[in-house]
């Protein structure tokens, strides 16, 4: 029996016993029948265990490149597992994945395998796991890696560490809730004049630091930025090296950005400068953004036009008022498909006919806005 080379699975079973039993078999099942399987996710299934994934590696699946465990039952054991049977696997979903791969790797060299090679390009660090190793010894062993995600404190000794890795382009830095604030500007700045050059994509989640203009002026080739940060957490003003640093190329290159709940960016100015610099924006997100007005959109839209933007979505970002800016996408020449306002009640509440009169007027839209106070929602799409 050959099974389809891509299978998502993902299972959240009330009678516990009986869940257990049938994804253990269902593993076991896999790792017998599929040897063509290349892409796994079992997610959010607290009945896979390390024996199941041990089982799985003693199968047939010995094309397995892509497997994600996230949420499981598996621990850091099965990440062991899973790098001594696939060293070509390229991305394995599972916390604190860096650990597994260490073992593996001193395992080798124990053994006088001193040039083994892993094939994974992305890292989950768990910063509470002090790393005994210098992760440049990782690197040696495993080239690929082009992407890591790091959980916890975010020292000036983590950075250090993430430094190391030449071939970095995505980063990933979420802050532990336990951790809210524990950390240096001047070592982020620091870090980031080291490496900004290499990073595509930059997500930082839960922290006051999010120094907009030195992202700006340092990683020159961002394509992908995220700043999310719980607003039950922190209300203070983000951490800023300067109010005044400008580069001509800053931004120049963001095609996603997205800003979630992202209270601690407190200053008008830096919003709009952010929004000015970015003038191959494909995608816009901004959601619960106190900072967030019309004038600066409007002062975006006077400087490039929003000419490449794709999508435009907004949430609960009660200081905009302006259902002018909406109309001037709708109706200018643009690459926009996809608009949703959520619980804007500035906009969708006061001025919902207005708006839906020019929506419909739209060609090519996928528009859904709603807001909460009378239970109202309405969707409107056209070719």
């Amino acid at each position: 029996m050959c099974l389809p080379v891509l299978i998502w699975f993902f299972s959240q079973v009330s009678d516990v016993a009986h869940g257990l039993l049938f994804i253990l078999s269902f593993i076991d099942v896999l790792g017998l029948n599929c040897p063509q399987l290349v892409k796994l996710s079992i997610n959010s299934c607290p009945g896979v265990t390390d024996a199941g994934v041990q089982s799985l590696c003693l199968g047939q699946t010995q094309k397995l490149q892509f497997i994600s465990l996230q949420d499981s039952g598996a621990s850091e054991q099965s990440a062991v597992y899973l790098f001594r049977t696939f060293p070509g696997l390229k991305e394995l979903e599972i916390d604190n994945n860096i650990n597994g791969v260490l073992r593996v790797i001193e395992e080798d060299i124990m053994k006088g395998k001193v040039d083994s090679k892993f094939g994974i390009r992305k890292l989950h660090w768990d910063t509470s796991f002090s790393l005994y190793s210098n992760i440049s010894f990782i690197m040696d062993h495993c080239p690929n890696v082009t992407d890591i995600t790091c959980h916890g404190v975010i020292s000036a000794d983590v950075l250090k560490s993430i430094a190391c890795i030449k071939t970095l382009k995505k980063l990933n830095l979420s802050y532990s809730h336990g951790y809210i604030g524990h950390h240096n500007l001047k070592d982020f700045v620091d870090f980031l004049k080291e490496v900004g050059n290499q990073l595509t994509d930059l997500y930082l989640s839960d922290t006051r630091l999010m120094p907009v203009r030195e992202i700006g002026c340092y990683c020159s080739k961002l394509k992908h930025l995220t700043m999310i940060c719980d607003s039950s957490l922190t209300r203070a003003q983000a951490v800023q090296a300067s109010d005044q640093l400008v580069h001509p190329s800053s931004f120049k290159t963001l095609e996603t950005m997205v800003l979630f709940d992202n209270y601690v960016i407190a200053s008008e100015d830096t919003i709009s400068y952010l929004l000015c610099q970015a003038e191959n924006i494909r995608s816009l997100s901004l959601q619960k953004c106190r900072a967030l007005t019309e004038e600066a959109l409007n002062s975006a839209y006077a400087v490039h036009g929003f000419k490449h933007l794709q999508s435009f979505k907004m949430g609960h970002c009660d200081t905009f008022y302006d259902q002018d800016f909406l109309e001037k996408l709708l109706e200018n020449e643009n690459e926009l498909t996809v608009m949703h306002l959520h619980s804007c009640f500035n906009i969708t509440f006061v001025h919902s006919d207005e708006l839906q009169l020019c929506l419909e007027e739209g060609e090519n839209w996928d528009i859904d806005y709603d807001w909460k106070w009378n239970a109202l929602s309405a969707s409107v799409q056209s070719n």
